[in-house]
């Protein structure tokens, strides 16, 4: 099975059903489509997911480099900084299209920030707990998921005065996330 990635284009309503229209990104000849649709099977399984740039190693390691700059300054540890960037400036973990919430005992609470492999954010009260959700771990990001937790932590690290790399050397490192041409991918 070739994978090939597409442009959601448009919808069509009818009695019928529904016609959905892509856009191909990977170019296919006539032969190609005159084939396809000379095998006379005109029911297709079809799957798709929302398609996002995946973001480099090299993104995800300079990343834990500033961590460990700022864990220094701060006198912190890293799981800290970690756990409280990705609390500020991450994404949320859904669950289908909702955020789920969890009521935690304060002790609790207070452990579960400092848990290195969940990153949890209190986001409320609820009489005596906190409500608590979970946040995505960076490894999960794609390239502008990514670039915006740079971009923030980036920031932290210069308001401390801490070195970071210059900004033509972040735009070269975002630049290398672009995807590939699917012609050459497939």
């Amino acid at each position: 099975m070739e994978l090939i990635k597409a442009t959601f284009n448009d919808l069509y309503f009818s009695r019928d059903g529904t016609q959905v229209v892509f856009n191909l990104k990977r170019p296919m000849s006539d032969e190609e489509l005159q084939a396809l649709y000379d095998t006379g099977d005109r029911e297709l399984a079809i799957s798709w997911q929302i398609y996002r740039d995946k973001r480099s190693d090299q993104a995800n390691k300079y990343f834990h480099v500033l961590i460990g700059k700022l864990a220094m300054v701060l006198k912190t540890s890293n799981v800290e900084i970690k756990n409280r960037l990705i609390r500020e400036y991450g994404q949320y973990q859904y669950m289908g299209d909702i955020i789920p919430t969890y009521a935690v005992r304060e002790d609790i609470a207070e452990n579960l920030l400092l848990d290195p492999y969940i990153h949890y954010k209190p986001v409320g009260r609820e009489g005596d707990r906190v409500l608590m959700v979970i946040m995505r771990g960076s490894h999960t990001y794609n390239s502008a998921e990514m670039a915006q937790l740079i971009d923030m932590t980036v920031s932290e690290c210069k308001s401390l005065g801490i070195e970071t790399l210059p900004p033509e050397e972040l735009k070269r490192m975002y630049e290398a996330w672009k995807p590939v041409k699917y012609e050459q991918a497939f």
